[in-house]
């Protein structure tokens, strides 16, 4: 397939920014992938502050993976109007590489940078005419109902503008991407009935795990519990953002009922969101922090935390967001060995807890429901799932499923399915 590869150029572009939590697993790792693979990629990534320090030191990381990488300053999105200078900017970018030869393929991170290169190629078009060797993958990673989020005070009336302009754009790119995927077999379901669409168009990427950072090992696994003093406590661990549909007042409730069932119990929260965590935990906690570390990780560092504990979690609500999501912490829990106590609101997850029952324990009622929880951690307590040799277990059922190495060549067949 490689030598087939050769003579096609990828453009990757993003428009959730290089600064997002996921980009250095789900983006950087693929792109650094694609090179390894004999296929050199340009990313492109819109920014709407693109001088910032963060940005800056992003850039050299990048840079020092020899990806080449360029810059194009973005206005906020609130509708269409605004996306038709960045599709201009991308269409001078592109033509001049157009020949009989060479298949551009532009790999979309997420719908509104879809749509940007589908009117991008409209006007290529329009000066190749039938010449054009120029195929989308729209990577669809969330849906635009996240855009409601945040639906307080002032922002209603943006976000609302905001929202139906994305329905426009949702109607347009899958139609007309040349092939699409998306983050988990829900939402693959759910986009095949909401727009009718050929399954054999879609194809389901999870979010990958880098298994050579993310693996469970028993000397650094020691060795961080050593240094953290948590002895031989129960850990239980949360990582990620502190966004609404995170769940994170019902994340900490549960770490609150954790803790009155099991009080020597200690818990790690990995999260940029510092100040958010401590005010929900002196909320729920009454000012008691004995036995939580709260911490910020870049990305190269977190899996040595997630090694110091036992239990991961992975709290949300029922809505559709998380439905037919896929969050990146699953995947990295279970690499790592952690069993995972979950709520039922990520239809995935709950296939692969089925699937694999020595991976983690599901909430099947409301997480309101003490019942149910006291249960579980009492269940959870006694496990001799948290052994050893069942972390290698859930390790290797991760590295199955979720590695890198499994999931990023299935973009080079749909690269290959398109180019035909």
């Amino acid at each position: 397939m490689l030598k087939r590869m050769k003579n096609i150029k990828v453009f990757y572009l993003v428009y959730d920014s290089i600064l997002n939590t996921v980009f250095d697993s789900q983006v950087l790792n693929y792109l650094v992938y694609l090179k390894k693979a004999g296929i050199s990629p340009e990313l492109i990534s819109f920014e709407r502050n693109i001088k910032s320090e963060n940005i800056s030191s992003k850039l050299q990381l990048i840079k020092n993976k020899q990806i080449n990488v360029r810059l194009i300053k973005r206005l906020p999105f609130i509708g269409r109007l605004l996306l038709y200078p960045l599709a201009r900017k991308l269409f001078f970018i592109i033509r001049d590489l157009i020949t009989d030869e060479v298949i551009i393929i532009i790999h979309c991170r997420g719908q509104i940078s879809t749509y940007i290169a589908i009117k991008a190629k409209r006007l290529l078009l329009k000066k190749c005419q039938n010449r054009l060797n120029v195929k989308i993958v729209g990577d669809i990673r969330g849906i635009i109902d996240e855009i409601r989020c945040s639906n307080w005070g002032w922002k209603w009336v943006f976000n609302e503008i905001r929202y139906h302009e994305a329905i426009k754009i949702e109607k347009l790119i899958y139609k007309q991407a040349d092939g699409l995927s998306c983050v988990s077999y829900a939402m693959k379901k759910d986009l095949i009935d909401r727009f009718k669409l050929d399954p054999n168009k879609i194809i389901v990427v999870h979010c990958a795990v880098n298994k050579s950072l993310f693996n469970f090992r028993k000397d650094t696994r020691k060795k961080i519990r050593q240094e953290m003093n948590l002895k031989n406590d129960i850990v239980f661990v949360y990582s990620g953002s502190l966004a609404p549909w995170q769940a994170p007042n019902k994340l900490f409730t549960i770490m609150h009922k954790i803790k009155s069932v099991l009080p020597n119990s200690q818990f790690i929260i990995l999260t940029r969101d510092i100040l958010v965590a401590k005010r929900y935990l002196e909320k729920n906690l009454y000012n008691n922090l004995t036995g939580f570390h709260i911490l910020s990780a870049d990305y190269l560092n977190v899996h040595t935390y997630l090694l110091a504990a036992d239990v991961g979690l992975l709290i949300r609500e029922q809505n559709k967001i998380n439905k037919i999501a896929f969050p990146t912490k699953y995947a990295e829990y279970l690499s790592c060995g952690l069993f995972i106590l979950s709520s039922d609101a990520v239809d995935d997850i709950v296939h692969y807890t089925n699937k694999y029952p020595l991976t983690g324990l599901i909430f099947h009622r409301s997480m309101d429901d003490n019942e149910e929880i006291n249960e579980l951690i009492r269940k959870i307590n006694s496990n001799e799932l948290l052994s050893d040799k069942y972390r290698l277990l859930r390790s290797q059922i991760a590295v199955k499923e979720f590695s890198s190495d499994e999931l990023f060549p299935k973009y080079l067949e749909l690269y290959k399915k398109i180019s035909i």
